[in-house]
């Protein structure tokens, strides 16, 4: 069983995941990659539907090369990949933007709560 501070910290980065994600300023195909990770770390059950959409869309684009993995990968074979690529991040866009979105509206609130909990222990300790 995990200690309440490190779920509250797991959530916490599926959150951030989740809103640079929908900010589009990380790949859909990355954020789904860690947040399936995030999802396992948190005991998610495979069951549950985010999980298994993450699972799904991970395993269509596990072949791709996307963040810094594309380092070790020889740019010819990148350039010749870059449309397969870009169709997949509009592909894992479109089935992903549900779960970033459920993501949000999950686990914000447990975080806000989590800090407001800390902020009403800090109260009392003063």
């Amino acid at each position: 069983m995990r200690a309440p501070e490190e779920t509250a910290g797991l959530k916490a980065r599926a959150v951030s995941v989740a809103t640079r994600a929908l900010a589009h300023e990380i790949s859909p195909i990355l954020a789904v990659r860690e947040l399936r990770g995030i999802f396992w770390e948190l005991g998610v059950p495979d069951s549950d539907p985010d999980s298994l959409r993450l699972t799904g869309l991970d395993s269509e684009t596990d072949s791709l090369p996307v963040g810094s993995v594309r380092e070790l990968w020889d740019p010819e074979a990148l350039r010749r990949m870059s449309d397969d690529i870009a169709k997949a991040e509009a592909w894992v866009w479109e089935f992903g933007e549900g779960v970033f979105r459920n993501v949000l509206s999950n686990w914000r609130a447990v975080e806000q709560q989590d800090a407001a909990d800390g902020a009403g222990k800090m109260e009392r300790r003063s």
